[in-house]
């Protein structure tokens, strides 16, 4: 809010796929500190939700699956067709 005035600003989702690796990447670690997790395959994705009035609610912008301690996240490529 700006002077009480709603204020709507948008983000790349290039800025979102950086930022959104980076906090899935911590987001892992701290997943593999809990005893029991090291092993554990996780699946991690990162969703870009759209503005209240868009045709379409959102979209997955990337995804991740991290097993041990291997896996990288990669850009989602898939386009909605209607």
């Amino acid at each position: 809010m700006e002077n009480n005035v709603a204020v709507q600003r948008t983000i790349s989702d290039q800025r979102l796929y950086e930022y959104g690796t980076d906090m899935g990447r911590k987001l892992e670690a701290y997943l593999r500190k809990i005893p029991d997790m090291e092993n554990i395959p996780i699946y991690i994705t990162l969703y870009n939700s759209s503005s209240a009035d868009a045709t379409l609610p959102g979209k997955f912008i990337a995804d991740g699956y991290f097993t041990g301690r291997a896996g990288q996240f990669a850009k989602n490529t898939e386009q909605w067709v209607l």
